[in-house]
């Protein structure tokens, strides 16, 4: 192993990317004071594309891996752990698809999501790898295309419907990949919002709705709470207005489709600058509601409901003007700061 750069463990195997080595090495684990060589496979070898070998996963019999110098997805079946064999693979440009100089990769279900760019070509694309043996452009989302933060991502993760993306522009994004054939910018969060530590965001794995993001030049181990993965549609929320840092006012909130639960408040503005209010309101018992109106403060962040004799006070988190508005209930996800990390 020459310069290895990931690894993935399945079972009693250890499956590791070997950058310099341009391979797959495979590595039995059943012994863990007595690990020992299983099997490998080098690029070229029955047509497997390995330069540069960069991230693996491996979902049931096949490693995915993204050869950064080979610009490409190799699938590569370990259902012999010592007798590796190309199954398949997906090229930049094949099919519309975008791999370039690709350094992440996750497997979600039958797709493959890979991050792809470097100084051009920044974008998640999507696989369907349904058939290994014959991989194919799914879809791609280009950074800024209707906000995608898609900026040399380093690390992916995907998990229900969605994929968390580290980018080394010091941001984690979110991708709605619900429907792989139209994937969906939903939110991000970026260094600093909220005490993040975010600089050259390079590693991101998901628990429990928390993100933990491995930034490199902020020597840190970020913590970020996702809240709910259940996002309103873009649209839910008109004439929402940022004021001044310490005042969001104005506007109305849709809430008739939604179910029982806090949620938080996502303002976004054209140029995918976001804001937030943490926990915002809740729904319960109460019949539905044909609108919404907020006014808030900084300090008590007063959300008022017409007609109810209610109100709900929550910190203010957003401090950017927005024009754009999401609701997200409470059980899956906003990125926002835990106010949890590690640095050095």
């Amino acid at each position: 192993m020459d310069y290895p750069t990931s690894v993935f463990v399945a079972g009693n195997y250890a499956y590791i990317t070997s950058r310099n080595s341009n391979a797959l090495e495979i590595v039995n684990i059943s012994n863990k004071s007595a690990p020992f060589h299983a099997g490998n496979i080098s690029d070229g070898q029955g047509g497997a594309l390995l330069q540069g070998a960069q991230r693996v996963v491996v979902s049931g019999n096949y490693a995915y891996v993204a050869s950064s110098t080979s610009n490409a997805l190799e699938i590569v079946d370990v259902s012999n752990p010592a007798a590796p064999v190309h199954a398949g693979s997906i090229t930049n440009g094949q099919g519309g698809a975008v791999i370039f100089s690709p350094k992440a990769v996750a497997v979600n279900g039958n797709y493959a999501y890979v991050g792809s760019g470097f100084v051009t070509q920044n974008a998640l694309e999507i696989v369907d790898i349904s058939n290994p043996a014959n991989p194919v452009h799914a879809a791609a989302l280009l950074d800024g295309q209707d906000g995608a933060k898609v900026n040399v991502p380093n690390g992916l993760y995907a998990a229900g419907n969605f994929v968390y993306i580290a980018n080394s522009n010091d941001i984690l994004s979110v991708v709605d990949v619900s429907d792989p054939l139209h994937p969906r910018h939903e939110a991000f969060i970026s260094n600093g919002i909220g005490g993040a530590l975010l600089r050259y965001a390079y590693s991101v794995t998901v628990a429990d709705h928390y993100a933990y993001v491995a930034s490199r030049d902020s020597n840190a181990l970020e913590i970020v709470d996702l809240g709910s993965t259940v996002w309103a549609p873009k649209g839910y929320g008109s004439g929402i207005n940022v004021t001044s840092p310490t005042l969001i006012d104005g506007g109305s909130l849709n809430l008739t489709p939604l179910a029982e639960g806090t949620y938080n408040v996502v303002v976004i503005n054209a140029d995918g600058t976001q804001g937030v209010l943490d926990r915002a309101f809740t729904i319960s018992n109460v019949p539905p509601i044909a609108g919404f109106t907020a006014e808030r403060s900084p300090r008590s962040g007063r959300a008022s409901r017409p007609g109810t004799g209610r109100s709900v006070t929550r910190p203010v988190h957003g401090t950017t003007p927005r024009t754009e508005l999401s609701g997200i209930p409470r059980s899956r996800t906003m990125p926002r700061a835990a106010s949890r990390s590690i640095s050095r």
